[in-house]
C-alpha cells in the first residue's frame, strides 16, 4: 500500500465467501479517493525502531540514554486497522490475510482465560474450578454462554475480566505501531463492547457507573 493510498482510506468494505460484511475502520479522514488493491505490498521498515518489548520508554531514555525518539519511526504507512463482524464469518483469518497483503502487524483476539485464569503451566483454569463447585448465581460465563443467557451476575464476572482483556490487546498494539512505525490490523478491541455495554445499562443490568 502507497502513502497516498493509506492516507486516504477511511473504510473498506470486503464480503467473504458467505457473503456477509466485513468492515474495516481507520482513524483517517480522505483526502483524496482512489482505487487500490489488496495485491500490491509497500512494506516501509523504520530506520531506528525501538525494542518496546525488552525497555520501557520513559523521560531518561529519551533524552538521557540515547535520545531515541519515536515519532521519527512514523510514516504514512503508520495506521491502525480495527475489524469488527459478526460471529461465525472468519474474522480472524481476514485480519492475518489483509495484513499480510499490506504489511502490517496481526493483533490477535486474545484469549482472556489465558490472562485471568489459566496458570502458567496451562494446566490449571480456575473459572473452571470456580464453576465445579459454586452456586448458581455465582457461575461465571464465557462470552458465548453469556450471549444465550445474559444476566445481572454473568455480566458484571464476565465483562470486567473480558475489557482488561482487551485494554491489553489495545495496549500492545499502540505501543508496536509508535515505537517501530509498522501499521497495526485488530481483530476487533475495547470499543467493540461498548454496545454491549450501553445496552446493558438501558436494562440495569450494570449501573451508570
Amino acid at each position: 500500500m502507497s502513502g497516498g493510498v493509506a492516507a486516504s482510506l477511511r473504510r473498506i468494505f470486503v464480503a467473504n465467501q458467505h457473503h456477509r460484511l466485513l468492515i474495516v475502520s481507520t482513524c483517517l479522514i480522505p483526502k483524496n479517493h482512489r482505487a487500490f488493491s489488496m495485491q500490491y505490498k509497500d512494506t516501509e521498515k523504520p530506520a531506528h525502531p525501538f525494542d518496546y518489548v525488552n525497555k520501557n520508554y520513559n523521560f531518561f531514555r529519551h533524552y538521557y540514554l540515547g535520545g531515541h525518539y519515536t515519532l521519527a519511526n512514523i510514516h504514512d504507512n503508520t495506521l491502525f486497522f480495527h475489524v469488527e463482524s459478526n460471529f461465525g464469518v472468519r474474522r480472524s483469518d481476514f485480519v492475518k490475510r489483509l495484513a499480510n497483503h499490506i504489511g502490517f502487524l496481526p493483533i490477535s483476539k486474545p484469549d482472556m482465560d489465558r490472562m485471568h485464569f489459566v496458570d502458567e503451566t496451562g494446566t490449571i483454569n480456575t473459572r473452571q474450578f470456580h464453576n465445579d463447585y459454586c452456586l448458581p448465581r455465582d457461575y461465571m460465563p464465557i462470552p458465548e454462554e453469556w450471549h444465550l443467557n445474559p444476566n445481572h451476575y454473568g455480566s458484571v464476572r464476565l465483562l470486567r475480566p473480558l475489557l482488561q482483556t482487551m485494554t491489553y490487546q489495545l495496549r500492545m498494539g499502540l505501543s508496536h505501531m509508535l515505537s517501530t512505525g509498522q501499521g497495526i490490523v485488530m481483530d476487533r478491541s475495547y470499543w467493540s463492547y461498548y454496545p454491549i455495554l450501553n445496552i446493558l445499562r438501558d436494562f440495569g443490568f450494570i449501573s451508570q457507573d
